[in-house]
């Protein structure tokens, strides 16, 4: 097994509200491991309780019951600090400052603590697609080169570890795919990834593995790659060249709708599409295409099977 980067032992997070003191339960007994190396989603709809497990882990909160260890260090531990990048949901960015200014002030917060050459404001920019603005002003950037410089604002130190709180929210489809590509490139750079996110999509692209929560309990933790083998997965089979009742003749074609000239086959088994291709070719037919479909992680989480 892998070292432990992350682990949450049975943590619960309860706050109190109002005159009265009003109980509300942030996070309900929630475990969960996160290995060297790993890119990890935490998942759920807002309100879920992501945001009270990442503070908790970055040490601005704290547990009610239970225990947070990074490294196998305490959140409060400046060793364990000195390993971690973090973005929150909602970071303040100097906005008058010039973008390499802005890294150069949040490297100069280390000091010569970490005692190793921490990368150039060159080398974080260039990273994050930013090279072309070193020169401007953060109150000109867009909501995407927001998040990028927050990434690279967390990656002055090198870390090992990198947390970032819902990152791609309020972000339009070229952001997201920006922002879904910075993070693979912190993957193939050795970094640990775990990031918060309510967009399942974004999530199965690029995870190794997630863990949804739904109102503070952890509802499932497991490999994306486990998820898209399990449960029924359709096979749609497109084809040409035959008539009318040598389709309707066979028993594996049978199904198959007329679209213009050709034939759309759509099946859950494996062992029917294929016997559907080999009668295709048998009969002189023509094969447009093949395209076996994968169980999503919506599917998986919510129960939505093709059919």
């Amino acid at each position: 097994m892998s070292e432990a980067v992350i682990e949450f032992s049975l943590l619960t997070k309860v706050y109190s509200f109002g005159f009265w003191g009003r109980k509300q339960r942030a996070l309900d007994g929630l475990s969960l491991r996160v290995e060297r190396g790993a890119i990890y989603g935490f998942l759920g709809a807002n309100g879920a309780g992501k945001t009270t497990g990442i503070k908790i882990l970055m040490g601005l909160q704290f547990p009610t019951t239970g225990s947070v260890k990074i490294f196998g260090l305490s959140p409060e531990d400046p060793r364990a600090k000195a390993r971690i990048g973090y973005m929150p949901e909602r970071p303040y960015f100097h906005d008058s400052m010039v973008a390499a200014d802005f890294l150069h002030f949040h490297r100069s917060l280390f000091g010569s603590y970490l005692g190793k050459k921490l990368p150039s404001n060159e080398e974080l920019l260039e990273l994050v697609g930013l090279a072309q603005v070193a020169d401007k002003p953060l109150k000109g950037f867009s909501k995407g080169m927001l998040q990028r410089i927050g990434i690279a604002q967390a990656l002055v130190n090198d870390p090992e570890l990198v947390v970032l709180d819902e990152p791609m929210s309020g972000l339009d489809p070229v952001g997201r795919k920006e922002m879904r590509d910075l993070i693979l490139r912190l993957g193939q750079r050795g970094k640990t990834v775990f990031f918060s996110s309510h967009i399942l999509s974004d999530v199965e692209s690029i995870c190794h593995r997630i863990a949804f929560l739904e109102k503070g309990v952890l509802k499932f933790e497991g490999d994306i790659a486990e998820i898209r083998k399990s449960g029924s997965h359709r096979q749609e089979i497109l084809f040409t060249g035959l008539r009318q009742e040598q389709v309707a003749g066979d028993p594996s074609l049978s199904a198959a709708i007329r679209t213009g000239d050709a034939y759309l086959l759509h099946t859950s088994q494996v062992s029917h599409a294929k016997a559907a291709i080999e009668t295709v070719w048998k009969l002189g037919g023509t094969l447009l295409a093949y395209h076996p479909e994968q169980r999503s992680l919506e599917d998986f989480l919510f129960g939505k099977e093709k059919a």
